[in-house]
């Protein structure tokens, strides 16, 4: 039977459907008989929580603090879930959190970057790290293009890190990353 595809439509939906995505992984590799379902259903849950929680206003519940709320109410007994959020000053500070947190939990963590010139939430999964950073490659998935039941590498995407920053900055003005892990 073939898995329909999330749907990732409208205002705020790749938020919601990253963290869930990011959320089911970190899950489901540290607790072998643990259940997180990565389906519409869950999608729309968690949305409405977090429309909820930001007074109805669909643009706030999207907000990064709003998915932090969501894990810290909802799935704190399975996650820990933090917010960083640096200015284009402390760039240097942003790429060392990113690093800390892959090498230290090894699991993916969100973060707002720019997709058509507009705010757009990615799932990072990995940086391969060289020194000094220069040709350093992020790899990531990206909500808004995962197709149906396909395999996680057939989703991965990759990118220059350079680049990558960059377009994290374009969107809010700062680094805005929500850092998962097991509890």
């Amino acid at each position: 039977m073939k898995q329909r595809p999330l749907s990732v439509s409208g205002y705020g939906e790749c938020s919601w459907t990253s963290y869930v995505i990011a959320a089911a992984c970190i899950i489901k590799a540290n607790c072998s008989p643990c259940s997180y379902p990565v389906s519409n259903a869950k999608v729309a849950a968690v949305k409405a929580a977090c429309v909820q929680h930001a007074n109805g206003s669909i643009p706030n519940g999207a907000l990064i603090t709003n998915l932090k709320w969501y894990c810290n109410t909802y799935d704190y007994q399975r996650l820990i879930c933090t917010t960083e959020s640096k200015t284009q000053s402390e760039r240097f500070l942003a790429i060392q959190l990113m690093l800390a947190h892959l090498n230290s939990y090894h699991s993916p963590f969100l973060v707002i970057s720019t997709s058509g010139g507009l705010g757009h939430y990615l799932i990072v999964h990995t940086i391969n790290w060289n020194c000094g950073g220069t040709g350093s490659i992020i790899y990531y998935t990206d909500c808004a293009t995962i197709a149906g039941n396909t395999t996680y590498t057939s989703n991965l995407k990759s990118m220059n890190f350079t680049t990558f920053l960059n377009l994290m900055i374009t969107s809010t003005v700062k680094y805005n990353m929500l850092f998962l892990r097991p509890n």
